[in-house]
Formats: C-alpha cells, sequence, structure tokens
C-alpha cells in the first residue's frame, strides 16, 4: 500500500493536503460563527440596570405602613392602652355580677359609672357566660355604650 499525495497519510507526514479538503475545513470554519459577545454584554448590562432600579425603587418593610393603622395619636397617648374586659357572669349567690379588673358590680348604673372612668380610644370588649340571661348581656352592652365607647364588641362564653 502506497502513500498517495492526496491520502490522509501524506498530511500526517507533512504533505500538503487536497484542494478539496482545505475548501471544506473553510465552510466548516464559516458555518461556525463566534459568539456575539457584543449583544452579550448589552443584555446583562440592561439586566443589572433593571434589577437595580427595581431594588431602589422599592420601600424598604420597615417604613412600610401598617394596613391595621389606627387613628394617629402622639406618642404614649392611646398606643399602650389596652383593650378593657368586662366580664358578665353569675355570682356564687347565684345573682349577675360584672366584673371590671378587681371591681365586682350588681348593678347596670355601677357599670356605667365605672366605665366612665376608662380611657374610650382602646375599646371594650364585653365577655358572657352562657348560664347568664339576655338581659344581663344587654344591660352591659347599654353601660359601655352609655360611658362612650365607640368600639364595643361582644363575646358569647360557655356555661
Amino acid at each position: 500500500m502506497s502513500i498517495a499525495a492526496g491520502s490522509s497519510g501524506a498530511r500526517a507526514f507533512g504533505g500538503s493536503p487536497r484542494p478539496g479538503n482545505v475548501t471544506r475545513s473553510k465552510r466548516r470554519a464559516a458555518t461556525i460563527r463566534p459568539l456575539p459577545l457584543l449583544s452579550m454584554i448589552d443584555v446583562m448590562m440592561c439586566c443589572l440596570f433593571f434589577f437595580v432600579a427595581a431594588g431602589s425603587l422599592n420601600p424598604a418593610e420597615s417604613e412600610l405602613r401598617s394596613t391595621l393603622a389606627g387613628e394617629a395619636s402622639p406618642a404614649g397617648q392611646g398606643q399602650d392602652l389596652q383593650t378593657q374586659l368586662v366580664h358578665v357572669e353569675r355570682s356564687p349567690l347565684g345573682r349577675v355580677q360584672f366584673r371590671v379588673g378587681s371591681w365586682r358590680l350588681e348593678s347596670k348604673g355601677d357599670l356605667t359609672r365605672v366605665l366612665e372612668k376608662l380611657p374610650k380610644p382602646p375599646g371594650i370588649v364585653i365577655r358572657v357566660r352562657g348560664d347568664v340571661p339576655v338581659e344581663a348581656a344587654a344591660a352591659a352592652l347599654q353601660a359601655a355604650t352609655d360611658a362612650g365607647f365607640v368600639r364595643v364588641s361582644y363575646v358569647p362564653g360557655k356555661a
């Protein structure tokens, strides 16, 4: 077997390749284009600009206002106050009593006078036990309204 000038063996020994192989390799080189780095850099710069702008336009979460914001009041007024609780229950003797903190009251008038002294902005919760008649619950709700409370909540309880 002889090595011809145009065979692949000739190329291995330093011979010149056939003219057909040269054009074929030129076509391959012509068909494989280099990556367009300039347009890739443009895309990356646009992405970078977008994320920098989007991140700086949004306020920090600590600066966002609460959706539950109530009335604006000066510092120290109304912010530290808790909702008042009125418990309507039966006394050990079987009579209805209203309990506000340490006070134990037995009439609607007494309850109204005590509630008038309490701060109104935080509101009041009337918690009624299940064994109490409806008239006592209605009396407690009316006493809270008469005392000037705007936020009055009713919570039925278990017996």
